[in-house]
């Protein structure tokens, strides 16, 4: 019995060995390939911002570049601000800025010339600048021929035609805006006061400045007894000031003159005596009157500007000013009138395109566009212009106090308004007559 159960397990050890063996050398079944990862399509490299030209025929040599050269710097300041901020987006593309400037040097010929070169040659969009009345109109006249907007800055009854150029318009204050609030604040300066001699530079903007105060001292109980032309350059006012000294003015009104000239006026009129008051509905050129003039001399001089500092002063200008004194060492209180018409860009952007027809009427619409430097803006005043072509904000008043240039007034884009409904002035009984 023990011998037949060794022969059945016997043969199945022999089994199990085998079995074990052939387990033992076969190879084990290799692992499933795995499916490759697709290749992911390389990443499209962004799509660099185009460019945007925009010109600037402005005066930065002769007599006017006190006006040009800080204004041109104010102005490339801001576009450094917008290209900062990520350009502008128009029809769905980002453009950056590229601004373009060319000396005029403060005459009609240049203006046409650097204007020219910069539509064919440079290649701009759009152009700013102006100044001045004069060279405005040069820059204006090729302009309109080419059918391109022109943002401008000018004091000048022929450019504000808005039918002879359609498409000018102007962001600053024009001396019929400017004359309210600085009018309005002389009358508190100087609240006697009922006499005014003006002194202007002979070019057309001195033409409108002489209507406005004209038609607007009566409001505020003063009267235009005098006025005054002079020619560019001029260095010895003391001749043309007897002349106006005659007139007992209480108030003179240096007008449309380039800072330098306008603060060696201050200077002369107190050296033949004159005890009176001065304003300007031209921005305040305080670092002139301080070098030329003396603080002294100048004291209570009033005019309108735009504040950089201090509580009036909005975030977009105290940024202008830091950046103006790192680059350029100290401010030109000119720089302030630095804009370069944002609303022009802010309408591309709405209009989704750069063609001055479909620009231009969201322009018209009267709809509120941004500043980084004054606020809320618009285009209006069309009662007065034909067409809606003035930029319409808020204005300020600095004037001389102890040396420093002090913000003592301000008045809203509604004051205004309000104040220019009462007065009924129209294109016929202001400019019509001048521009034919």
């Amino acid at each position: 019995m023990a011998k037949r159960k060794l022969v059945f397990i016997i043969p199945l050890i022999l089994v199990l060995v085998v079995l074990s063996a052939f387990t033992a050398c076969a190879k084990p079944a290799p692992p499933p390939t795995p499916t490759p990862a697709p290749t992911p399509a390389p990443t499209p490299a962004p799509t660099p911002p185009k460019v945007l030209k925009i010109g600037c025929s402005i005066p930065t040599s002769g007599p006017a570049a006190a006006w040009g050269l800080p204004t041109y710097r104010g102005n490339a300041i801001i576009i450094d601000m917008i290209n900062d901020r990520g350009g502008v987006n128009i029809g769905g593309e980002t453009y950056i800025i590229e601004y373009i400037a060319e000396d005029n040097e403060f005459s009609p010929a240049g203006a046409v010339a650097s204007t020219e070169k910069l539509i064919t040659v440079d290649k701009v969009v759009f152009m700013t600048g102006g100044i001045s009345g004069h060279t405005a109109l040069g820059t204006a006249s090729v302009t309109e021929k080419y059918g391109m907007i022109y943002s401008h800055t000018a004091f000048s009854i022929p450019l504000m035609s808005a039918v002879n150029y359609p498409y000018a318009v102007r962001w600053s204050a024009s001396n019929a805006e400017t004359v309210v609030p600085v009018y309005t604040y002389a009358r508190e300066a100087w609240p006697d006061a009922k006499r005014v001699a003006l002194v202007a530079l002979n070019q057309p903007s001195s033409i409108s400045t002489e209507i406005y105060v004209r038609k607007f001292a009566p409001h505020v109980g003063m009267e235009l007894v005098h006025s005054e032309l002079y020619e560019p350059g001029m260095k010895d006012f003391r001749p043309l000031l007897l002349k106006v000294l005659v007139a007992k003015p209480d108030i003179i009104e240096t007008c449309a003159a380039p800072p330098p000239e306008a603060a060696l006026m201050v200077k002369q009129a107190r050296e033949l005596g004159y005890k009176g008051g001065f304003v300007s509905i031209c921005p305040f050129p305080e670092r002139e009157l301080l070098e030329i003039a003396s603080a002294e001399a100048s004291e209570g001089y009033a005019a309108y500007g735009y504040p950089v500092e201090g509580p009036m002063a909005t975030e977009g200008y105290k940024e202008l000013y830091r950046r103006y004194v790192e680059k350029y060492g100290e401010w030109d209180n000119i720089a302030s009138m630095a804009n370069f018409t944002e609303a022009v860009l802010e309408a591309m952007e709405i209009a989704g395109t750069t063609d001055a027809d479909e620009v231009m009427k969201v322009l018209e619409s009267g709809r509120k566009f941004e500043s980084l430097l004054v606020g809320e803006m618009f285009f209006g005043r069309g009662e007065l212009y034909q067409l809606p072509h003035q930029g319409i904000y808020k204005q300020y008043v600095q004037q001389m106090q102890n040396g420093k240039g002090v913000f003592v007034y301000s008045m809203t884009a509604d004051e205004q308004l309000a104040i220019f409904d009462e007065l009924g002035w129209t294109w016929e009984d202001t400019h019509a007559a001048l521009v034919k």
